[in-house]
């Protein structure tokens, strides 16, 4: 059986277990789910991510659910943005526990790369944000700091439906927001609870956003 990471965060050593014996774990707990291949380059590097990745996009969490008792704080904080960046986040009950009721300590650099890190360090104390979606959207947790990212995206999530197409736009201190995320299609993507952002306006979106 396979121990947890350490308390103090480190990763489990392959050597502690063998390599064959976590390869086994991982299949198991993926096959559990329904997830069939392990990318074995990826697990001898610890890429949590590079494991995940060969699922199908819909079942990325469910893919990291089963593993992230194998991963470090650093591992875990890593693969929750590959995952947050390569989908379209979380909902608000679910980014809560993946991001704040984890029962780990992560703190906010080891949420965020390097370039994140930057891009965080140069945001202004209050921060204007952007959060496009259907009416109800400003309680969200992934917010653009474009207006014209957060049209678009309105637009995008509701083709036909009859769902009121909205633009919320408020401010948050900087000290609230968990993480800033680049490198995304949208940029930069400001984490924050949507109840820490004060809303000041929620506009209509046309369908196009002209």
């Amino acid at each position: 059986m396979i121990a947890p990471p350490p308390s103090d965060g480190s990763p489990v050593p392959l050597g502690s277990v063998g390599a064959d014996d976590l390869q086994e774990q991982v299949r198991r707990r993926l096959n559990a789910v329904g997830c069939r291949h392990v990318h074995v380059e990826s697990l001898a590097r610890r890429d949590w991510w590079g494991v995940i990745a060969y699922a199908t996009t819909s079942d990325y969490w469910r893919c990291f659910d089963s593993l992230e008792s194998l991963m470090s704080d650093v591992e875990y904080a890593t693969t929750v943005r590959e995952i947050w960046t390569a989908t379209n986040g979380l909902s608000p009950q679910e980014a809560e526990r993946r991001l704040l009721k984890h029962g780990r300590t992560i703190s906010r650099d080891m949420w965020m790369t390097a370039a994140d890190a930057v891009a965080y360090g140069a945001l202004p104390e209050q921060v204007t944000v952007y959060r496009g979606g259907v009416q109800g959207c400003e309680t969200g947790w992934s917010w653009s700091l474009t207006l014209e990212t957060a049209e678009h995206f309105a637009c995008g999530l509701t083709d036909g439906d009859g769902q009121r197409r909205v633009v919320a736009s408020g401010t948050v201190s900087k000290h609230d927001v968990i993480a800033l995320f680049t490198g995304n299609w949208e940029e930069q993507e400001v984490i924050v609870p949507g109840h820490l952002v004060t809303v000041v306006s929620i506009a209509d979106q046309p369908a196009d956003p002209g």
